[in-house]
C-alpha cells in the first residue's frame, strides 16, 4: 500500500514537473515572437 501511494505522489509532481517546463517553453516562446514583431 505504501508503495503505491509513493508511485502515486512521484506520478503527480513529475506531471506538475512537466507541465511548468512546458508553460514555461510556451511563455518563453511567446515573448520571443511577440519581441520579434515588436521590432
Amino acid at each position: 500500500m505504501n508503495n503505491l501511494i509513493l508511485f502515486d505522489y512521484k506520478l503527480t509532481t513529475r506531471t506538475y514537473l512537466m507541465l511548468r517546463i512546458v508553460s514555461r517553453l510556451i511563455l518563453r516562446a511567446l515573448a520571443f515572437t511577440s519581441i520579434q514583431t515588436m521590432q
